[in-house]
């Protein structure tokens, strides 16, 4: 091989390294901002059925912006109206449906309430929270008066976190959805000002992004005995269910109806819009779970547009498995049960565009 031929040579096994130097580095770069999908633990059976049913009209039009919680007592609903400026909580006859009474005053007094949210009931007691006097206001409710009166209210001690959502689970023990990075919820023991997680993000690969607080949050309910909690999020189909027993908590099962897909760009969380959207609302009673699901993709809801309200209800057991799809009549934003198996919700007309109580007819 004469000396041109060596040197060509040799300038070809440069540029080849060169381009394979290149090539690593773009394979690094894509490498860090791929695509990602949840992991869950179990595999989900999925041997359900689909029903269509129709909804009861109890009451017409709540006359609310954006209703709140809902709670069932007996022949009692109770509804929050977190934008309310004079009583933040109607009470409506599930008969009738006539408003009975409005409750639980607005304002800066020892007794008033400025921001409600997280309407729940538990030892006899119905509780409101307030994210900005990071208060629980529990309230007796008296039949007969027709009136609900501050039996106390607790300050959360829980100085570290910005809780947003905090739910009564017995005396001096709260949960509340986290704004941390590693975990979804918090155990709250008020009596010791102690705080600790007992659900973890299941984003192992992205539990540090920046903005992952923003991006796994969602509603928290408890049945009417407190001792089980479920979590379902609002911007991936999320569902999660624990059991409370002697101060631990176990979780039941964890779930997702799709596997969302996701990209992590400087180390914040980017979802892909061809995602279907998280669970708008549940309920639990002594066997059940009910979500609410519009089955939307995000790309397709815009803002507070009426197809991002739910027409679909997944049924769930206590193992995760779904048993019945139940295709609604009406488009639900909120839904509670009564404790005894009837459903009860809030659902949004299409027609006049007001809210409605209704009662779901599932046999």
């Amino acid at each position: 091989m004469n000396i041109i031929n060596i040197a060509a040579s040799k300038k070809y096994k440069q540029i080849m390294k060169r381009k394979f130097f290149i090539y690593l580095s773009i394979c690094i770069l894509l490498n860090s901002i791929q695509s990602c999908e949840f992991k869950t633990n179990r595999d989900r059976k999925d041997a359900s059925k689909q029903v269509s049913i129709e909804t009861r009209v109890i009451t017409n039009d709540l006359l609310m912006r954006i209703p709140g919680d809902i709670v069932v007592l007996d022949s009692v609903i109770f509804v929050c109206d977190p934008l309310a400026t004079d009583k933040a909580i109607k009470a409506y006859c599930s008969n009738k449906g006539h408003l009975i009474f409005e409750g639980a005053t607005i304002g800066r007094g020892p007794d008033e309430i400025l921001t409600p949210s997280n309407l729940t009931y538990s030892e006899e007691t119905l509780s409101l929270y307030d994210p900005n006097l990071r208060k629980i206001f529990k309230y007796d409710f008296f039949p007969a008066l027709q009136e609900l009166k501050v039996k106390k209210s607790i300050e959360i001690n829980a100085s570290n976190f910005n809780l947003y959502s905090v739910r009564k689970l017995s005396e001096d023990n709260y949960i509340a959805v986290s704004p941390s990075y590693e975990d979804i919820l918090l155990h709250i023991d008020n009596s010791k000002s102690k705080s600790e997680p007992f659900l973890l993000n299941p984003l192992e690969d992205a539990k540090n992004a920046k903005n992952i607080s923003q991006e796994i949050q969602g509603t928290i309910r408890s049945d009417y005995n407190g001792r089980y909690i479920s979590f379902a999020a609002y911007n991936t189909p999320y569902l999660a269910l624990v059991e409370y027993n002697d101060d631990t908590f176990e979780k039941k099962f964890d779930l997702l109806l799709t596997s969302p897909k996701y990209r992590l760009i400087n180390n914040e969380l980017e979802w892909y819009k061809d995602n279907i959207v998280g669970f708008m609302d549940m309920t639990i009673d002594d066997e059940k779970i009910y979500a609410l699901h519009s089955g939307e993709k995000k790309r397709d809801i815009q803002g507070r547009s009426k197809n991002a309200v739910p027409n679909t209800l997944y049924e769930f057991d206590f193992n995760g498995n779904v048993i019945t799809i139940y295709k609604l009549d009406r488009r639900l934003l909120r839904i509670s049960n009564d404790g005894k198996g009837t459903l009860y919700g809030i659902a949004l007309d299409e027609m006049d565009g007001k809210y409605k109580i209704v009662e779901l007819m599932i046999q």
